[in-house]
């Protein structure tokens, strides 16, 4: 996905795969490494990454499905916008439209180490959630 692919929150992972400093609650910003641009939230709702601004559109406020705690490998979470509003993947793009979680708004925590490797090499769910 979108944010498992191209997008990192910039943290050294622990021993015990949490994300060493980030807890619930944290205002972070997102960047793409490929390009070093930061993930946007117009005030319309949409979902880009065209900028290197660290501004107010690119601020984001880390929610654990589970509440108060730090952030693990797994964790669900949802990425509340400036706005008040969630990212939510609405097929192959995302908009911050909903003031509400729900499944849409659900982003799996993939804690990734310094050599770019996933924290669990055997666990292929990319296609968890197909249909056919």
């Amino acid at each position: 996905g979108f944010f498992a692919a191209v997008v990192a929150l910039v943290g050294a992972v622990a021993a015990d795969d949490t994300l060493d400093g980030f807890v619930h609650g944290d205002e972070v910003f997102f960047t793409v490494p490929a390009t070093d641009h930061r993930i946007t939230v117009e005030d319309n709702g949409y979902v880009q990454s065209f900028w290197t601004h660290h501004g107010v559109w690119q601020h984001f406020t880390l929610e654990r499905k589970d509440g108060a705690g730090t952030v693990r490998d797994g964790d669900i979470m949802y990425f509340k916008a400036w706005s008040g509003t969630y990212i939510q993947r609405q097929g192959n793009s995302f908009h911050a439209v909903s003031r509400e979680t729900n499944e849409e708004e659900e982003f799996k925590m993939r804690l990734v180490r310094g050599d770019g490797d996933d924290d669990d090499d055997d666990d292929d769910d990319d296609d968890d959630d197909d249909d056919d």
